[in-house]
């Protein structure tokens, strides 16, 4: 079809060169130039619509902003590429969502609120991804929570801490459902909390002249040694004596002392 318009055209062409003047000549090469556009035009947005059927989205995008540039005024064209743009975002989202229940189902609360923020960018309006990054900062949070008691059983022995951890730990045991991750962290967290309770016989060495002062305990006075139930944690002694400096000595009751 091109080959016979381009024909069509040079001979109109002809037609002009030899008269000027001839004006059915001059109308036949205008209208076989708009015939030209007018395929031209129509056949890079078949281009695209092909493109958008296959599922490509940004290659139907590409044709319809080339058949634009042909056509500015073309409202065919530009309502085309809204309309790819709003399937590609839909696309997008889609995609995001998908990834973030993914992270959400292997407890990757940090991967999901991302993802669901990615979301976001494309449309701040999405329920799914406002509810599901909300419902993901507040599992995150837990998570971090969780695992920072765990990493840090030494604090269990402040009681502010302790009661707090308490805290943290049932609410992840009122959490609705219960991954393998949290399971396992409310198991461990559960026994330290056990054990944090237990008192843990330590023997302290002086010389029986320094005046002792252990924090979180209270002064123990003089003595060459003496014996202590602690519960686990960090302990700081502090031991005075006239004419010599003080001495400080930090010290820990592990779980397994």
């Amino acid at each position: 079809m091109a080959s016979r318009l381009d024909d069509a055209l040079a001979s109109a062409q002809r037609a002009v060169a030899l008269d000027g003047e001839h004006q059915e000549a001059r109308a036949l090469v205008s209208n076989i130039r708009a015939q030209i556009a007018d395929d031209a035009f129509t056949r890079v947005m078949s281009e695209g619509f092909t493109a958008l059927q296959a599922g490509n989205s940004e290659l139907a995008i590409a044709a319809f902003e080339r058949a634009l540039a042909m056509r500015p005024n073309s409202s065919q064209a530009q309502e085309a590429i809204t309309q790819t743009k709003d399937q590609l975002a839909i696309e997008q989202i889609n995609i995001h969502r998908s990834a973030a229940g993914i992270s959400e189902g292997q407890e990757q609360w940090a991967a999901a609120v991302s993802e669901y923020d990615a979301a976001l960018l494309i449309d701040p309006n999405v329920v799914f991804a406002i509810e599901g990054k909300s419902y993901a900062q507040k599992r995150l949070q837990l998570d971090t929570l969780l695992q920072n008691a765990i990493d840090q059983p030494e604090r269990l022995s402040d009681i502010a801490v302790y009661e707090q951890v308490v805290q943290v730990y049932y609410t992840g045991r009122n959490q609705g459902v219960d991954g393998p991750r949290l399971a396992a962290q409310l198991l461990e967290l559960e026994g330290l909390l056990n054990r944090a309770q237990v008192p843990v016989e330590v023997q302290l060495v002086s010389d029986n002249q320094t005046l002792v002062t252990l924090y979180q305990v209270g002064e123990l006075g003089k003595f060459s040694q003496q014996a202590l139930s602690l519960k686990p944690g960090k302990y700081v002694a502090v031991g005075t004596r006239p004419g010599y400096q003080d001495v400080r000595e930090e010290f820990e009751v592990g779980f397994d002392n």
